[in-house]
């Protein structure tokens, strides 16, 4: 070694310290620094003698978050001994947050159920949640003591009934809803006044449409960006495309729904196509889309591009005199118009009337008195507290508290009888009207080349011919197509009846281990998933219509 490295050689301490060692102590100290503040805010989170409840949502709206802290504060005052943390978790990673917790079996005791496989398959829900069926269906809700509702079963003082939250195939109650949601228009009146002289709202689609074209215009002249209506969720098929689908192709439910069930499913959508009982020439259904291009440019160009902030921010500035969205944003709608001093309203759909254009091909409103609740709770299963967190349910979803809950957060009450803030009653589910619609999303491929063409149809990226000839490529496609949805439902209505054949045995198994419990409710249980079962009959009845249909057998997976 050469007299210079030799000098230039780390001795002592020195020859320990270098850039992985600093980074490491840096690394350790940030690690130490991070559980330190972990184990203070689990200790501030969990008081000493108190037992903690932690619960999951992905609902951050103006609102809702101080709307729960007021319900926790009350159920404080009936149970002191109980402490609740709410965790409220962007809706954008709620379904993987939710997944490593269940998996790391470190759930929340109540978890908003939606947005993963984990909560909505049904084999994981008997996994990770607890079943309720019992306590829903035989027992009232103690918190409903001296109202309309005592005594009444937990499941009959929801608006819904609970089927919103019902797993058929499960034949148990597995979540618990809080509140319902609708969607509607907002509305700015001062602007609306400005461009079209009158605050008045409009009742057809025509006067919506008429309106749009007075707010152009108000833009132009005046040299302000305004674009008429913004949507929080573009053109999408459960806030807008299904409302007016429903009106235009209910009349073909006597030709499409052979089950008699009341809904087109898209197998019968798909056997009414190839039995030419309609077709993209049929006119009502020409008639649908050509409302919808006139729907979609009332959006500006390019809306396809506008998320939901951006939609907000447009109407909440006053370049929108409309936005297209749920009941969920009302809270944050009415504080922001009261700080402008801006009048707000809210009104429904507006659909073609008589006389007016495509009106001829419209038979009526679409019927939403099956709507289910919503801000569904399941309790986790392996929760050390589970009574205390169905008794929070129990008190969340009692008359008085539920109706306050979903004031204070301009939400709509779940339960019978509560009370509707005045500003949400236009949200109020709308109990007559028609329910059925053709469903031309027939499997994923075709569901996802029908998307896309439609988003280019109201873009003005592609002709309606172009759309067509699109979609019925996909849809005749055998091996992407209805042949292969087809298949697709079959598997999975078989592998649903092998899940069912268990759950009998199961339910079979109990009673013979233990005949003491087995009680008339739970002889009743067994006979309707029979019953479920024998109707099913193993999926044939979709192999049997698919043969039928198609004179060949039903491919394979």
């Amino acid at each position: 070694m050469s007299i210079a490295a030799h000098e230039a050689a780390p001795t002592g301490l020195r020859k320990y310290i270098n850039a992985t060692t600093i980074g490491c102590a840096v690394l350790f100290v940030a690690v130490a620094a991070s559980f330190a503040q972990m184990l203070y805010a689990e200790r501030q989170a969990s008081p000493a003698g108190k037992k903690v409840i932690r619960i999951s949502h992905w609902q951050l709206e103006a609102g809702y978050r101080d709307s729960l802290d007021w319900a926790i504060a009350e159920y404080a005052k009936v149970r002191p001994d109980v402490h609740i943390e709410q965790m409220g978790i962007t809706e954008r990673v709620y379904g993987q947050w939710l997944n490593c917790q269940l998996i790391a079996n470190a759930a929340p005791d109540l978890a908003e159920m939606g947005g993963t496989k984990l909560v909505t398959d049904d084999s994981y829900t008997l996994r990770y949640f607890q079943p309720m069926g019992e306590i829903v269906s035989s027992h009232p809700n103690p918190y409903n003591a001296g109202t309309i509702l005592e005594g009444v079963p937990w499941k009959e003082t929801f608006i819904d009934g609970m089927r919103g939250a019902y797993r058929p195939q499960l034949l148990e109650y597995y979540s618990v809803p809080t509140t319902m949601y609708t969607t509607r228009i907002y509305a700015n009146l001062d602007l609306l006044k400005e461009a079209t002289g009158s605050d008045e709202l409009p009742k057809t689609f025509g006067e919506y449409l008429k309106a749009c074209e007075q707010l152009k215009s108000l833009g132009e002249r005046t040299g302000r960006k305004i674009i008429p209506a913004a949507s929080c969720y573009r053109m999408d098929d459960w806030m807008v495309l299904a409302k007016y689908r429903t009106g235009f192709t209910s009349s073909m439910e006597a030709d499409l729904d052979t089950d008699l069930d009341g809904v087109i499913t898209p197998l019968e959508t798909y056997a009414g196509f190839l039995r030419g009982k309609f077709s993209f020439e049929t006119p009502s259904l020409v008639a649908y889309y050509e409302s919808m291009v006139a729907m979609a440019e009332t959006l500006g160009r390019g809306f396809p591009a506008i998320d939901r902030q951006q939609a907000q921010f447009m109407f909440n500035q006053g370049q929108s005199a409309f936005l297209v969205t749920g009941s969920w944003d009302a809270a944050g709608m009415k504080r922001t118009f009261d700080k402008r001093g801006w009048r707000l309203a809210v009104f429904d759909n507006p659909m073609p009337g008589p006389g007016e254009k495509w009106g001829e091909y419209f038979t009526g409103a679409s019927n939403e008195a099956g709507v289910g609740g919503g801000g569904n709770y399941g309790v986790y299963k392996l929760s050390k507290n589970k009574d205390i967190a169905i008794d929070f349910l129990q008190f969340l979803t009692s008359l008085k508290i539920n109706e306050e809950f979903n004031a204070k957060a301009l939400w709509l009450p779940i339960t019978i009888g509560a009370d509707v803030p005045e500003l949400m009653k236009p949200f109020m589910p709308r109990t007559t009207g028609y329910t059925a619609k053709i469903d031309l999303k027939i499997g994923s491929e075709v569901a996802s080349a029908l998307t896309g063409a439609e988003t280019k149809l109201f873009n003005k990226e592609m002709s309606y011919d172009e759309m067509a000839k699109t979609v019925e490529a996909k849809i005749r496609n055998p091996n992407v197509g209805g042949d292969f949805a087809a298949s697709i439902e079959y598997d999975r209505a078989k592998t649903e009846s092998r899940s069912q054949e268990r759950v009998l045995g199961m339910m079979s198994a109990m009673a013979m281990l233990r005949p003491q419990a087995d009680t008339a409710e739970d002889q009743l249980k067994y006979r309707k998933a029979l019953m479920q079962h024998v109707r099913k009959n193993n999926a044939q009845e979709i192999h049997w219509r698919f043969e039928t249909l198609r004179n060949k057998p039903i491919p394979p997976m």
